[in-house]
């Protein structure tokens, strides 16, 4: 049984492949019709000699770069044309690379500079997708953030529609007289996975077999670049099978090759071993499709970033009717785009002080990096001290680094300070706890637990460069004239200008987009249920794709609209926080 992809949300688009026609052995199988720039200029394509199909449109000016595993490479053309239809303002302006994720992440590492041949090209990307396990350890390190799961694919072996070497099993793959091409574990993650399925199935005789033994007698073949090579390979007669994910084995059979069939009797063959649906037996072979923003810091300055990208991804064969499920509409999507933030970006000659390179090496610099983790994705990070499904960043945006929207900067500075709902000074380890029992609708931090002392490590980290008792010259929010809010006027303001991210439900999608009411919401506690402080932030801060451009009255009535919405009653029992 085939595994299913699990999109978040989608719409039905017309189920349309790129290009097609007839059999191409060398990609790009598109013909050059899936570059999404406006402006081709001169086209020059000679197939196979041409030859760059990972590359797709123009990086000079892109405002959303994209680095997607390029096992995905045939479902960006219409997730791109579908998005491009829903966000007009980015056509033509979308660049994104299909390389291998481990060749994305060496471009990554280096600045986003990479070389094919004789050109060499540098982008600042927003979004890098590869495999769960490999991203989230990215962000440990730092080195990415707001990592989202949203899919899962197996593994199948690719054949010529005849089978002429009646291949049944991956135990066949070890015999001398079949000839494999395989993808390279240097840089293609899937190698991992049918690693442990060639074990599995016939232990570490037929892993030797495949990966060692036939490599050297040239029966087995790695590949270069892309595990794309394998159906090439086959088309060419150079090699009688290979192991892909079976959804580069539905894709062939949609481009309409005699070479491939999508079925279990011919062009895909299932064995146990490569992925049944115990769950031990997937977890062993069955990959994530894994999506992370990149630091801007990564990206440069100057730049418009993160871009929330509104994508989900095909589904699997059992829904083949609904190959066109591919475009998520508001909300619940993969990233949600549209929704991009717009990041006041420092001069490249006056590098910030917060960026995380600047973070020291050392025991603290790793406290450090855990308290930003917290602040950036605190239910994640602190599940025993959250109730709702928000982040610390998500009010204190640009991990609490943006002037006016209440930053952390040169924030340490100002405590002890008096505290108007608590009646008393307090310091900074309250103001925290008192976060977390209202905005977190959660439970206060211990003074001396691990999430505390992080926190107060990197707001302190924030604040190394003030002067104590100075405020930070964009502290708080910005100046609000007195308006009294119109809750229904604010009910049309948002559903125009706030649901395309939020949701007409308010739900969000966490820990992507945060909740602005309802159970997973702050509570009626929070500093931001107050709604002069929502219109104050609003105004400033919002919408994540065109801050600024709300006017006052606008802000004050979707604050007014927020706060009749329904949410979370504070814990009483926590009033002296």
């Amino acid at each position: 049984m085939w595994n299913r992809w699990t999109p978040l949300l989608a719409l039905l688009l017309a189920p349309a492949l790129g290009a097609q026609g007839q059999a191409q052995t060398a990609p790009p199988w598109s013909k050059g019709a899936n570059d999404p720039a406006t402006n081709k200029g001169y086209v020059f394509q000679v197939p196979d000699v041409d030859n760059i199909p990972d590359l797709h449109g123009n990086p000079a000016g892109a405002d959303l770069v994209l680095l997607i595993g390029g096992n995905q490479f045939f479902v960006l053309p219409q997730l791109i044309a579908g998005f491009e239809a829903q966000h007009p303002e980015l056509k033509g302006k979308i660049f994104y690379e299909t390389l291998p994720p481990g060749i994305l992440r060496k471009q990554i590492a280096v600045g986003g500079v990479v070389t094919l041949g004789n050109l060499t090209l540098a982008v600042k990307p927003d979004i890098y997708e590869a495999g769960a396990r490999v991203l989230h350890g990215m962000a440990q390190q730092g080195q990415i953030y707001s990592v989202v799961e949203y899919a899962t694919n197996t593994l199948a072996i690719m054949l010529p529609a005849s089978n002429p070497k009646q291949i049944d099993s991956l135990k066949d793959l070890g015999r001398p007289d079949v000839r494999l091409s395989m993808p390279n574990p240097e840089w293609e993650g899937v190698a991992n996975q049918i690693d442990q399925a060639l074990r599995k199935a016939g232990g570490e005789d037929l892993y030797q077999a495949v990966y060692q033994k036939k490599v050297k007698d040239g029966t087995s073949m790695l590949t270069e670049i892309h595990h794309r090579q394998t159906p090439m390979r086959i088309m060419e007669g150079k090699a009688d099978a290979g192991v892909v994910w079976a959804s580069e084995v539905k894709f062939q059979g949609k481009r309409g090759q005699s070479d491939y069939r999508s079925s279990d009797s011919g062009g895909a063959k299932r064995d146990r071993d490569l992925c049944s649906r115990s769950a031990d037996e997937c977890a062993a072979c069955g990959g994530g499709p894994t999506v992370a923003y990149v630091p801007r810091e990564r990206r440069g300055a100057g730049r418009v970033s993160p871009v929330r990208l509104q994508i989900c991804r095909e589904t699997e064969i059992v829904m083949e009717k609904l190959m066109g499920l591919l475009l998520a509409a508001s909300t619940g999507a993969l990233l949600l785009a549209g929704c991009k933030k717009a990041v006041r970006e420092p001069s490249p000659a006056e590098p910030p002080s917060y960026i995380l390179s600047a973070i020291p090496a050392d025991v603290q610099g790793e406290r450090i990096r855990l308290g930003r983790a917290i602040f950036d994705e605190t239910p994640r990070f602190a599940p025993s001290y959250t109730g709702a499904k928000i982040s610390c960043g998500d009010c204190h945006i640009q991990s609490g680094t943006a002037a006016y929207a209440a930053p952390m900067v040169d924030l340490a500075g100002m405590f002890p300070m008096y505290n108007k709902r608590a009646g008393r000074v307090i310091g900074l380890e309250e103001r925290i706890q008192e976060c977390f029992t209202r905005s977190e609708n959660g439970k206060p931090l211990p003074s001396k637990s691990q999430e505390m002392l992080s926190l107060v490590d990197y707001i302190n980290w924030l604040s190394r460069d003030g002067v104590k008792g100075t405020p930070n010259k964009g502290r708080g929010f910005v100046k609000l004239a007195a308006l009294e809010g119109n809750a229904s006027a604010g009910k049309q303001e948002y559903a125009s200008q706030c649901a395309g991210c939020h949701g007409s439900n308010g739900a969000g999608v966490p820990p992507v987009l945060p909740p602005v009411w309802g159970p997973d919401s702050y509570n009626d506690g929070a500093g931001m249920n107050n709604p002069e402080k929502t219109a104050a932030f609003l105004l400033h801060n919002m919408p994540q794709n065109h801050p600024g451009t709300l006017t006052a009255e606008q802000a004050v009535d979707v604050a007014a609209y927020l706060h009749a919405m329904p949410r979370p009653k504070f814990n009483g029992s926590y009033k002296g926080y």
